[in-house]
């Protein structure tokens, strides 16, 4: 998921928590206040060995392993970040579309069903745990009503959708060199959340 409804960003420095058999990859700054959030998730989360790697980027062998937990932030300031992302925290977002041409120009590996993300808050605050349940690739004018609706931003209408995801991917476009267009490829995310539980969820 990417700043504003988008792509998969992972920072670029890591320390690796190792929550009992369960490795999860958090960004240097968030560490100390995300392990708490996890444990939550992980009974094991007692035994806890860390071990910081520089510069490490996330890669798709990092990926294949399914107790893998990333840590993401919505939007693309710190403000909006904290917004958006309450708005996953309390179950009302839980869909997002990242453009595949941005993820193709950085060489993000695609994100996938089973990925587990930490959201965090503008502050690298640790908000809530997601995990992905559907991903597909699909033109930017085939979103639904539906996925608009749990995309939860704004008017939650299908016009509101097009026009916010519209400015986003196409600011994207331009910044990679890419012409946006009513056909360009998204990838379509939906997502659950797993902790807190909300009436929402």
């Amino acid at each position: 998921m990417h700043p504003t409804g988008g792509s998969l960003r992972v920072f670029r420095q890591f320390t690796w928590l190792e929550v009992g058999s369960d490795k999860v990859a958090l960004s240097r700054p968030t560490h100390q206040r995300v392990t708490l959030t996890v444990g939550r998730l992980n009974s094991k989360s007692n035994i806890i060995r860390r071990k910081y790697h520089g510069n490490h980027k996330y890669s798709e062998e990092d990926r294949k392993n399914a107790s893998t937990y990333l840590v993401d932030g919505f939007a693309d300031t710190p403000e909006a970040a904290t917004k958006v992302g309450k708005l996953v925290r309390d179950g009302i977002k839980t869909t997002t579309s990242s453009l595949l041409w941005g993820l193709e120009h950085h060489a993000e590996p695609l994100p996938k069903v089973g990925d587990i993300s930490v959201v965090v808050d503008g502050n690298r605050n640790p908000l809530c745990i997601i995990e992905m349940m559907e991903v597909e690739i699909r033109p930017f004018n085939t979103v639904d009503k539906q996925f608009a609706f749990e995309y939860g931003e704004g008017e939650r209408t299908l016009a509101y959708w097009l026009s916010d995801n519209w400015d986003f991917h196409s600011r994207w476009c331009r910044e990679i060199g890419r012409e946006p267009s009513e056909t360009m490829p998204l990838v379509f995310q939906r997502f659950r959340l797993l902790y807190p539980q909300t009436t929402n969820a």
